[in-house]
Protein backbone atom coordinates (compact mmCIF):
# COMPACT_ATOMS: atom_id res chain seq x y z
CA UNK A 1 0.00 0.00 0.00
CA UNK A 2 2.77 2.66 0.97
CA UNK A 3 4.05 1.49 -2.44
CA UNK A 4 1.45 2.49 -4.36
CA UNK A 5 1.08 5.71 -2.20
CA UNK A 6 4.68 6.52 -3.07
CA UNK A 7 4.48 5.85 -6.70
CA UNK A 8 1.17 6.31 -7.71
CA UNK A 9 0.68 4.91 -11.56
CA UNK A 10 4.37 3.32 -11.69
CA UNK A 11 4.03 1.32 -8.36
CA UNK A 12 3.57 -1.58 -10.36
CA UNK A 13 7.28 -1.47 -11.98
CA UNK A 14 8.46 0.15 -8.66
CA UNK A 15 7.56 -3.42 -7.27
CA UNK A 16 8.84 -5.23 -10.12
CA UNK A 17 12.56 -3.78 -9.25
CA UNK A 18 12.55 -3.18 -5.52
CA UNK A 19 10.80 -6.17 -4.75
CA UNK A 20 10.29 -8.48 -7.70
CA UNK A 21 6.79 -8.32 -7.51
CA UNK A 22 5.73 -8.45 -11.37
CA UNK A 23 2.09 -9.51 -10.71
CA UNK A 24 1.18 -6.15 -11.08
CA UNK A 25 3.64 -5.05 -14.11
CA UNK A 26 2.01 -3.90 -17.14
CA UNK A 27 1.72 -6.35 -19.72
CA UNK A 28 3.26 -4.55 -22.54
CA UNK A 29 6.12 -3.78 -20.51
CA UNK A 30 6.54 -7.07 -19.12
CA UNK A 31 6.82 -8.44 -22.95
CA UNK A 32 9.39 -4.72 -23.60
CA UNK A 33 11.54 -6.48 -20.88
CA UNK A 34 11.45 -9.51 -22.47
CA UNK A 35 12.12 -8.22 -26.19
CA UNK A 36 14.83 -6.10 -25.18
CA UNK A 37 16.42 -9.02 -23.05
CA UNK A 38 16.49 -7.42 -19.71
CA UNK A 39 13.94 -8.89 -17.79
CA UNK A 40 16.38 -10.33 -15.59
CA UNK A 41 16.67 -7.34 -13.82
CA UNK A 42 13.17 -7.72 -12.78
CA UNK A 43 14.35 -10.96 -10.27
CA UNK A 44 15.45 -9.75 -7.12
CA UNK A 45 18.91 -10.97 -6.63
CA UNK A 46 22.53 -10.30 -5.71
CA UNK A 47 22.41 -7.03 -7.61
CA UNK A 48 19.76 -5.11 -5.62
CA UNK A 49 21.17 -6.29 -2.21
CA UNK A 50 24.62 -4.94 -3.74
CA UNK A 51 22.64 -1.35 -4.26
CA UNK A 52 20.70 -1.81 -0.95
CA UNK A 53 23.26 -2.57 1.83
CA UNK A 54 26.02 -0.10 -0.49
CA UNK A 55 23.53 2.59 -0.35
CA UNK A 56 22.58 2.22 3.10
CA UNK A 57 26.66 2.17 3.88
CA UNK A 58 27.23 5.32 2.28
CA UNK A 59 24.59 7.08 3.40
CA UNK A 60 25.49 5.98 7.13
CA UNK A 61 28.95 7.22 6.54
CA UNK A 62 28.20 10.43 5.15
CA UNK A 63 25.85 10.84 8.14
CA UNK A 64 29.14 10.14 10.69
CA UNK A 65 27.58 7.36 12.07
CA UNK A 66 29.51 5.19 14.47
CA UNK A 67 31.00 1.74 13.24
CA UNK A 68 28.87 0.29 15.18
CA UNK A 69 25.72 1.72 14.46
CA UNK A 70 26.89 1.21 10.29
CA UNK A 71 26.61 -2.31 11.03
CA UNK A 72 23.91 -3.31 13.18
CA UNK A 73 21.93 -0.90 10.31
CA UNK A 74 22.88 -2.10 7.84
CA UNK A 75 22.53 -5.62 8.75
CA UNK A 76 18.83 -4.93 10.16
CA UNK A 77 18.32 -3.21 6.93
CA UNK A 78 19.46 -6.49 5.18
CA UNK A 79 17.85 -8.74 7.06
CA UNK A 80 14.37 -6.90 6.27
CA UNK A 81 15.07 -6.67 2.62
CA UNK A 82 15.07 -10.49 2.93
CA UNK A 83 11.86 -10.83 4.40
CA UNK A 84 10.45 -8.00 2.22
CA UNK A 85 11.56 -10.37 -0.65
CA UNK A 86 9.52 -13.53 0.78
CA UNK A 87 13.41 -15.21 1.02
CA UNK A 88 14.03 -15.45 -2.33
CA UNK A 89 17.35 -17.81 -2.97
CA UNK A 90 19.04 -15.56 -4.89
CA UNK A 91 18.38 -12.97 -2.26
CA UNK A 92 18.99 -15.28 0.64
CA UNK A 93 22.46 -16.26 -1.28
CA UNK A 94 23.81 -12.66 -1.49
CA UNK A 95 22.40 -11.51 2.17
CA UNK A 96 23.95 -14.57 3.49
CA UNK A 97 27.51 -14.12 1.35
CA UNK A 98 27.16 -10.23 2.48
CA UNK A 99 26.14 -10.69 6.63
CA UNK A 100 29.31 -12.79 6.42
CA UNK A 101 31.46 -10.37 4.82
CA UNK A 102 30.46 -7.38 6.45
CA UNK A 103 30.90 -9.21 9.81
CA UNK A 104 34.31 -10.49 9.00
CA UNK A 105 35.05 -7.04 8.27
CA UNK A 106 33.32 -5.65 11.39
CA UNK A 107 35.26 -8.21 13.40
CA UNK A 108 38.37 -6.98 11.99
CA UNK A 109 38.47 -10.82 9.94
CA UNK A 110 39.75 -11.21 6.07
CA UNK A 111 37.46 -13.57 3.93
CA UNK A 112 37.03 -15.01 0.78
CA UNK A 113 34.18 -15.40 -1.69
CA UNK A 114 34.19 -19.25 -2.03
CA UNK A 115 34.77 -19.47 1.67
CA UNK A 116 31.70 -17.04 1.98
CA UNK A 117 29.62 -18.51 -0.64
CA UNK A 118 29.93 -22.55 0.34
CA UNK A 119 28.99 -20.92 4.03
CA UNK A 120 25.91 -19.19 2.05
CA UNK A 121 25.23 -22.61 0.55
CA UNK A 122 25.02 -24.83 3.39
CA UNK A 123 22.95 -22.11 5.12
CA UNK A 124 20.21 -21.79 1.79
CA UNK A 125 20.31 -25.55 1.58
CA UNK A 126 19.87 -26.20 5.55
CA UNK A 127 16.66 -23.41 5.65
CA UNK A 128 15.29 -25.21 2.81
CA UNK A 129 16.61 -28.62 1.57
CA UNK A 130 14.27 -29.34 -1.47
CA UNK A 131 15.63 -25.69 -2.70
CA UNK A 132 18.65 -27.76 -4.36
CA UNK A 133 15.91 -28.93 -7.45
CA UNK A 134 15.25 -25.28 -7.91
CA UNK A 135 16.85 -23.55 -10.67
CA UNK A 136 16.82 -20.46 -9.10
CA UNK A 137 19.48 -21.87 -6.20
CA UNK A 138 21.54 -23.57 -8.85
CA UNK A 139 21.76 -20.36 -11.43
CA UNK A 140 22.29 -17.90 -8.46
CA UNK A 141 25.25 -20.46 -6.69
CA UNK A 142 26.54 -21.52 -10.40
CA UNK A 143 27.12 -17.74 -11.57
CA UNK A 144 28.50 -16.56 -8.63
CA UNK A 145 30.83 -19.82 -8.44
CA UNK A 146 32.06 -19.38 -11.33
CA UNK A 147 32.28 -15.45 -11.09
CA UNK A 148 34.86 -15.97 -7.77
CA UNK A 149 36.27 -18.87 -9.58
CA UNK A 150 36.71 -17.29 -13.87
CA UNK A 151 36.63 -14.22 -14.19
CA UNK A 152 39.66 -13.53 -12.55
CA UNK A 153 41.05 -15.67 -15.47
CA UNK A 154 38.80 -14.00 -18.40
CA UNK A 155 39.51 -10.31 -17.35
CA UNK A 156 43.28 -10.76 -17.94
CA UNK A 157 42.36 -12.33 -21.76
CA UNK A 158 40.66 -8.81 -22.40
CA UNK A 159 43.29 -6.77 -20.40
CA UNK A 160 44.43 -4.96 -23.49
CA UNK A 161 40.83 -3.11 -23.59
CA UNK A 162 41.37 -1.32 -20.00
CA UNK A 163 40.67 -2.51 -16.45
CA UNK A 164 36.87 -1.30 -16.81
CA UNK A 165 36.08 -2.96 -19.82
CA UNK A 166 38.38 -5.99 -19.48
CA UNK A 167 36.23 -6.82 -15.65
CA UNK A 168 32.84 -6.30 -17.30
CA UNK A 169 33.36 -8.63 -19.63
CA UNK A 170 35.40 -11.45 -17.79
CA UNK A 171 32.47 -11.31 -15.27
CA UNK A 172 29.78 -11.77 -18.18
CA UNK A 173 31.29 -14.28 -19.61
CA UNK A 174 31.77 -15.94 -16.46
CA UNK A 175 28.50 -16.06 -15.36
CA UNK A 176 27.17 -17.19 -18.39
CA UNK A 177 29.84 -19.90 -17.93
CA UNK A 178 28.84 -20.54 -14.81
CA UNK A 179 25.04 -21.02 -15.68
CA UNK A 180 25.33 -22.52 -18.98
CA UNK A 181 25.44 -25.87 -17.58
CA UNK A 182 22.02 -25.13 -16.02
Amino acid sequence: GRMDELFGAQAGTAKAFLIGVVSELDEELKLDFNATGISHILSVSGLHVGLIVSAAYFLLRQLRAGRHATYFTTMALLAFYVLLTGGRTPVLRAALMCFLWQTGKFLGKRGDGLTNLSVAYIAAVGLHPAAVFDAGLQLSFGAVFAILCLAPIFSRLFRGLGRGLSGILGTTLAANAGTLPI
